[in-house]
């Protein structure tokens, strides 16, 4: 039996770490040439073209910034990555290109860390708040105003 599949075309990617999404970091990508990668140079007028990519959360994980990856791509989407063909090349060659990205990435990490962390405390005092809040809405009239006049004076005293 042979095999009439036919193989998809592939481009080298270069992971340029990540960016801030709505929910997970995504994975910033970009397309490079062959001559790009052996040189270890992106001229500025590259940056500008549609060669740059994001990808989900799923594909961050398989990548750091500055590593090198072959890969198949749908030839009709050339933006539509298959990510189990991914075939690692090599890091890039410039470290100091490396290191930057390296850091934007971890920095990108922290801040998504830190509002996940924002978001639990947030989840805890409003748990913990909530036999308060559950007073202020059975209370009626006047004692709603001295209920939250008590919970000032205990905050701020």
């Amino acid at each position: 039996m042979t095999d009439t599949m036919t193989k998809n075309p592939t481009m080298l990617m270069i992971c340029l770490g990540l960016v801030p999404g709505q929910k997970k970091p995504l994975s910033k990508w970009f397309q490079v040439s062959e001559e790009e990668f052996k040189k270890g140079t992106i001229g500025p007028a590259a940056m500008l073209t549609d060669r740059e990519r994001l990808y989900d959360a799923k594909t961050a994980r398989l990548a750091d910034a500055g590593q090198v990856f072959r890969v198949e791509y749908k030839a009709a989407e050339p933006t539509t990555i298959f990510p189990r063909t991914m075939t690692f090349l090599g890091l890039w060659p410039d470290v100091t290109q490396r290191v930057l990205w390296a850091a934007e990435a971890r920095e990108v990490r922290m801040a998504m860390d830190a509002q996940k962390q924002q978001r639990t405390t947030d989840d805890a005092l409003v748990a913990q708040l909530k036999p308060v809040r559950e007073a202020y809405r059975r209370a009626v009239g006047a004692n709603k105003a001295r209920l939250l006049a008590s919970i000032v004076a205990i905050i701020t005293g």
